[in-house]
């Protein structure tokens, strides 16, 4: 579980610098007037909100799922337990394979 989550959280961080460099260069060709580039800067912005909203929703399913995953552990660990080694007998037959 805590490799999953560094895992998104790197990919979160990584997501969110790439939205952070690009709203830079929005905001480094504001003066600009030619068309060509204003409308490359309009579509950036767009895709800026879209990638922002994309995020907010990926990271609210994340942690849903999180949540989902901690309470069936709780309420019944000898299952999880369970599925755990089962899995883990099934990967490491499709590995050995």
């Amino acid at each position: 579980m805590r490799k999953d989550t560094h895992t998104y959280s790197h990919m979160h961080g990584e997501l969110q610098q790439l939205i952070d460099r690009a709203q830079e260069l929005v905001d480094a060709t504001a003066g600009k007037l030619d068309d060509g580039i204003q409308s490359a800067r309009d579509a950036l912005v767009n895709g800026l909100e879209d990638a922002r909203w994309q995020a907010a929703d990926l990271e609210d399913r994340v942690r849903v799922r999180t949540d989902q995953a901690q309470s069936f552990v709780e309420e019944k660990p000898y299952q999880a337990v369970g599925y755990s080694f089962m899995a883990g007998i099934f990967l490491g037959w499709l590995l050995s394979k």
